[in-house]
């Protein structure tokens, strides 16, 4: 029987921490949701106007990239008025916890 306490976007057996949430869905998972938000909003195509792959066609290094923009955006909420956001160039080379960091 599944934890009441996970969320059901939550692996069986996965911390409930700041680095794997906010607002009770983890990063991964507020990702995918972007990815298919901005298809949706895209008729599915890309910046070529071609058709967009299903997140799970999408490389390793792609969906990393989309986790690490989600990730920057919830560090950008709640910044008042001309605060400057968190550097962006941090996110280079950048892995999700459970994953070594991406090399070409």
């Amino acid at each position: 029987m599944k934890d009441p306490e996970i969320s059901s976007w939550q692996k069986e057996g996965e911390k409930n921490t700041m680095e794997n949430w906010t607002s009770g869905m983890a990063w991964s998972d507020i990702a995918v949701s972007a990815y298919r938000a901005y298809a949706a909003s895209t008729g599915n195509k890309n910046y070529q106007g071609l058709p967009m792959p299903a997140w799970e066609n999408l490389t390793r290094p792609i969906q990393i990239a989309w986790e690490a923009a989600v990730r920057q955006t919830g560090e950008c909420i709640g910044l008042l008025g001309d605060t400057r956001p968190p550097d962006e160039q941090r996110w280079a080379g950048w892995a999700p916890p459970q994953l070594p960091p991406y090399k070409e």
